[in-house]
């Protein structure tokens, strides 16, 4: 945000660690993820990937000490898990999820400094 002119947008997007297709998977199992309080203020994070939920944007856009900011979802990146549905379905699908920013395939963060 230091470098980002008056008026600029920064815009963040990370795979959704609680899409839907995971949180389905989750009621099978457990997430391996620390805490996000623990990965961004630990020095030594160790961990490979780190995948991210809306609370984490909205902390980040915080520290980050963003003016404005507003957090939405998308479900076009690359090896997209929607691929896999009929096409007709698909569309419908997409508007649905991103009514349910928590539950698309990503999330973006969109951070304005004025």
């Amino acid at each position: 945000m230091r470098v980002l002119k008056p008026g600029g947008t920064l815009l963040i997007e990370v795979p959704n660690a609680a899409n839907a297709r995971k949180r389905i998977a989750l009621l099978f199992g457990r997430t391996n993820y620390l805490p996000y309080r623990l990965f961004y203020y630990s020095a030594d994070y160790r961990g490979h990937i780190r995948e991210y939920v809306s609370d984490d944007l909205y902390q980040l856009a915080q520290n980050l000490g963003a003016k404005s900011y507003r957090i939405f979802g998308n479900n076009t990146y690359g090896g997209r898990w929607i691929d896999v549905i009929p096409a007709p379905l698909r569309m419908s699908l997409d508007r649905v999820l991103k009514m349910f920013p928590g539950l698309c395939g990503a999330l973006l963060l969109e951070a304005s400094k004025s």
